[in-house]
C-alpha cells in the first residue's frame, strides 16, 4: 500500500502481547476539586510509558492498591479510562475497544493496568 506521501505503507498486526502500565497515586472521587488534575497528571505519565494508540478488541485489568476499604474497586474504571484516551493510548473508549473491564483489589502499589487483546 502507497500512502499519500509516496512512501510504502506496512501493516501488520501486533503480536498478541499484554502491555503494562502503572500509576503512582489511585483517583479521586469524580467529585473531588482534584479529579480533573488527576486525570491530566495520569495521562502524560501513561503516553511516557506507553508507545503507541491500541485499537480494540481489548479487555483491561485494574489491579487497585488494596487501602480503601470503604469504597468498592469500581470507582477506578472511569477515572482510568478517561486518562487512558486523554493520554493517547486508547483511541477511545467506547465498547467496540474495550470488550472486557475488571477492577480488583490486590497486593499493588497505586495502581497496574493490564490491557490485552480481548478474546
Amino acid at each position: 500500500m502507497r500512502s499519500d506521501f509516496g512512501l510504502d505503507v506496512v501493516r501488520r498486526p501486533i503480536k498478541d502481547r499484554v502491555l503494562l502500565l502503572r500509576l503512582a497515586s489511585l483517583p479521586p472521587a469524580a467529585t473531588a476539586a482534584s479529579y480533573e488534575a488527576w486525570i491530566a497528571l495520569a495521562a502524560r505519565s501513561l503516553r511516557a510509558q506507553a508507545k503507541g494508540r491500541l485499537a480494540g478488541p481489548l479487555a483491561l485489568t485494574l489491579h487497585i492498591e488494596d487501602r480503601h476499604p470503604r469504597r468498592d474497586a469500581a470507582f477506578a474504571i472511569a477515572p482510568v479510562a478517561a486518562a487512558l484516551v486523554a493520554g493517547g493510548v486508547l483511541a477511545d473508549g467506547a465498547a467496540q475497544t474495550l470488550r472486557s473491564v475488571k477492577a480488583e483489589f490486590c497486593a499493588v502499589r497505586g495502581l497496574v493496568i493490564r490491557i490485552a487483546r480481548a478474546p
